[in-house]
């Protein structure tokens, strides 16, 4: 592969590198596994290099190592995308028994390529393999245990082969700097003659990123797409332009999607907690006005917006739905009216259980009715089956004048429902219809964990989106002899084959309108099988290492994590206020002791509450 000068350029390269890594391990015990993990790797390479090293070590200049180096990366930046299916039936053959969402075992994260080359910054270092901790454990050995009952360890081969693939998953995306983001930003603001309804979304902040994909930047931009559609009550799906030709900043007109600019900056922009602009000896007043009320975050805003309370302000605005029955009017549905129709409302009873419905362990109730955008499903939710929870003793509900003693009381509800433009709406609400943030976890919860926050509770709008990534989950109905005794009961649908038959165009309509926005995020359709919101606010809401957190303070020409630790240190000595620098200190301290990372709340937190204080240490400020 190589001839005798550029081995000899190798072997030197791979001295200096093993003696960094074995600097770095002694003062860090967290580095001896990539040391071991690098001098596997130095053997490797060196294996058919016909010099001994201390030969090796005096031929080779510096510029020609960079040379090599520069070679050697050059090979390997080119992402096959054929990997990732190799790769993915060697994790799922030797990790899934206990790396996977279905596995009895808590291993911590799925092994799943696309996850692990879009979540997990430490776990995979895009085109990095030595620093990458799913690499540093295979290739020494250490996973899979040797000690597991399913263990197969790797070959020499399949360990080459996760190296390769992560080592071809390096960027070339050059750094797009805030004050060019401005520029464009501005530029355009004023080409569209400052028009109160426009807002620019970026994400700017990932893009720079070179351990974020290409890949994952698009399912970002689906994501986002699919969010402020789902949030629009206008009758077309809107697609944002992107501002420059790197696709990092997108133009939206929210008038187009129904919202009032207004809201928008007093829920949105003044909540964002990442605005920031370079610090400036000159008053840019009118600048930085034009940042502060119109250039959000996209990931922070899909990751928020995404739930409560946001999720309610965008979707609902001016027009204030605070209950099923407003949200029925909205739709133009007269629930009684539609009840006392022949086939007006379809009526399903859900089975609880194994062969049940998922977010209850008890029976529930499924209405379909019609509106002029589409079906409205509304669930009825039971605490039990006794009592006035037993259906198949009243399964007349819900309550009204005419529906007393046969009418089912249930205790909460869930609504999905169809915009103007074809896309999802939820609602969560309580045993009166009133809206609810988060349903009862006694009535209903999420055993799985598949939420965006991987908690048991279910949120109005994220964990929506992921149950129902592609329309109205079938569930195992049931048709049990009492509820065909009842006159002037809704039209019962029999059975699963009748249910399935009942949702199958309105699903497929909506996964059309789907396929349109992932089209146009230019996301392929063999990579939205997974719910495009929920990746999205995973990857925002997951720890922040050094490497992210450098990034977050605009540091990117950074050579080392350790500058932003050092800056923090310097900063809490010069600091006047001793509450301050208290602050400071003990964010410096969670950054150590949790190994250089810390969750994305206390980053938050700490930019809300120290930001004036910190930003000017990274040559930035508020734009306010």
């Amino acid at each position: 592969m190589f001839n005798g000068r550029t081995r000899s350029t190798l072997g030197i390269a791979v001295v200096i590198v093993t003696v960094t890594i074995a600097a770095r391990a002694v003062t860090d015990p967290r580095n001896r596994s990539a040391l071991a993990t690098w001098l596997q790797v130095a053997s490797d390479s060196l294996q058919d290099t016909a010099e001994p090293l201390s030969k090796v070590a005096t031929v080779a200049s510096a510029d020609e190592v960079a040379s090599t180096a520069q070679q050697l990366v050059e090979q390997q930046v080119s992402h096959d995308p054929s990997l990732d299916d190799q790769v993915q039936r060697l994790l799922t053959d030797h990790c899934a028994h206990c790396h996977s969402e279905n596995s009895a075992e808590d291993a911590g994260f799925a092994f799943d390529v696309k996850l692990l080359e879009s979540l997990y910054d430490e776990v995979v270092v895009r085109g990095d393999p030595a620093e990458s901790l799913l690499y540093q454990q295979i290739a020494s050995g250490t996973m899979p245990p040797a000690d597991h009952v399913h263990s197969v360890p790797l070959s020499d081969n399949e360990k080459i082969l996760v190296r390769d693939w992560i080592a071809s998953l390096a960027s070339e995306r050059l750094v797009v700097q805030l004050a060019e983001e401005m520029n464009a930003l501005v530029g355009d603001y004023r080409a569209q003659k400052e028009n109160a309804s426009i807002f620019y979304f970026s994400l700017r902040h990932l893009y720079n990123h070179h351990h974020i994909s290409d890949r994952e930047l698009n399912v970002h931009r689906f994501a986002f797409f699919k969010l402020i559609n789902s949030l629009s009550w206008t009758p077309e799906l809107y697609i944002p332009e992107p501002v420059d030709t790197a696709r990092t900043i997108y133009r939206v007109d929210v008038s187009k999607l129904g919202w009032q600019p207004r809201v928008v900056i007093r829920s949105v922009s003044e909540q964002n907690p990442y605005s920031m602009v370079p610090q400036s000896p000159v008053d840019q007043f009118e600048v930085n006005s034009i940042i502060r009320d119109r250039l959000i975050r996209m990931d922070w805003f899909t990751a928020t917006v995404s739930q409560p309370n946001l999720y309610h302000t965008l979707l609902f605005g001016d027009r204030a739905i605070q209950s099923l029955g407003g949200l029925l009017a909205e739709l133009g549905v007269d629930y009684e009216l539609t009840f006392s129709q022949p086939n007006g409302i379809h009526r399903g009873f859900i089975n609880y259980g194994e062969n049940g419905s998922g977010p209850s362990d008890n029976y529930r109730v499924l209405d379909e009715l019609q509106s002029p955008y589409g079906p409205v499903w509304i669930s009825y939710d039971f605490a039990s089956n006794e009592g006035p929870q037993n259906i198949l003793d009243r399964p007349w509900g819900p309550p009204a004048e005419n529906r007393v003693e046969l009418a089912f009381q249930q205790n909460g509800g869930e609504v999905i429902f169809h915009l103007p433009n074809g896309m999802l709406g939820f609602l969560i609400v309580d045993s009166t219809g009133a809206r609810l943030n988060d349903a009862p976890e006694s009535i209903v919860q999420d055993d799985k964990k598949l939420s965006p926050y991987k908690s048991t509770v279910i949120s109005n709008g994220g964990s929506c989106f992921r149950c129902h990534a592609g329309g109205l989950e079938t569930a195992s109905l049931f048709h049990h002899q009492n509820l065909v005794s009842y006159p002037g009961l809704p039209t019962v649908i029999k059975d699963q084959t009748e249910f399935a038959q009942r949702v199958a165009a309105p699903n497929q309509n909506y996964r059309v309108k789907l396929a349109s926005l992932a089209a146009a995020a230019k996301v392929l359709e063999s990579q939205h099988a997974d719910e495009p919101i929920t990746m999205a606010t995973i990857r925002f809401n997951g720890d922040v290492p050094l490497s992210r957190l450098a990034a977050e303070f605009e540091q990117w020409e950074s050579a080392d994590k350790q500058d932003i630790l050092n800056k923090l240190t310097e900063l809490d000595l010069t600091l006047e206020a001793a509450t301050v620098a208290e602050a400071v200190k003990q964010f410096r301290r969670k950054l150590s002791a949790s190994h250089g990372q810390i969750t994305r709340s206390e980053l938050e937190s700490f930019i809300t509450q120290q930001g004036s204080n910190v930003l000017p240490v990274f040559g930035l400020e508020r734009p306010y």
